[in-house]
């Protein structure tokens, strides 16, 4: 399956470049050089993963992030500056998959990509009833990527998915940040351990907001986290 990226990069060199290595790796590629034009594609014409800087002509990239996660959920990795990190940190809590730092490596790049794909195909290969994570009042829909509890609902992204899922499936086992970004992001992420504790963050959020306690999730001092047995 050929998928589909967006480039959203006002910065012609870096998204033409962005843009070859993608179509060598057989990635069907668009490049919109600003927010707007970056926003109306993705809600009238959806690509399968959004590369999206932050800063753009037009509307900025968290305005784009914001305002298309209101309406769909498309896997998103942000590229920002060094400088960033306040914004970088904002664009995780408001659903962002990965960000990747300016100047980068198209290979690190490219490798955040796959594994966002390999999340997503992983997710796709998961059917049946039988499927459902259960643990205090929230249940896990493996099939469908839904948060449940009573007849309330929220979706997960893949990163919010996959680490839900790694924790309740191993109820009391103490995972370290660095394991966490091994086991999800993949062995090639080089960034950030803080990455981890925002969308840990985002997800003991999405639990309080359907009633239940986002302490399900404990922190470990020192160490990282685990899901209450």
């Amino acid at each position: 399956m050929s998928y589909r990226i967006l480039i959203a990069e006002d910065e012609r060199k870096i998204a033409d470049f962005v843009f070859r290595y993608l179509k060598k790796e057989g990635y069907l590629v668009d490049i919109k050089y600003r927010g707007d034009d970056a926003l109306a594609m993705i809600l009238t014409d959806p690509p399968d993963l959004v590369i999206l800087d932050i800063m753009l002509p037009g509307m900025d990239g968290l305005e784009v992030l914001r305002r298309m996660r209101e309406k769909i959920y498309l896997p998103v990795i942000l590229l920002t500056s060094k400088s960033d990190e306040t914004d970088r940190v904002v664009g995780l809590e408001m659903g962002a998959d990965d960000y990747v730092t300016k100047p980068f490596s198209p290979r690190e790049l490219v490798a955040r990509v796959k594994a966002i794909f390999r999340r997503m195909e992983a997710l796709k290969g998961v059917s049946g009833s039988a499927d459902i994570i259960k643990s205090h009042n929230i249940k896990l829909d493996l099939k469908t990527r839904a948060l449940e509890s009573g007849k309330r609902s929220t979706t997960l992204t893949s990163i919010e998915f996959s680490l839900l899922k790694l924790l309740m499936k191993h109820p009391g086992r103490v995972y370290s940040r660095d394991e966490l970004l091994d086991l999800i992001w993949g062995e090639e992420f080089i960034g950030e351990t803080r990455t981890v504790d925002v969308h840990i963050k985002n997800l003991r959020k999405k639990i309080k907001g359907l009633g239940g306690s986002p302490d399900i999730i404990r922190s470990v001092w020192g160490v990282g986290y685990t899901f209450e047995d």
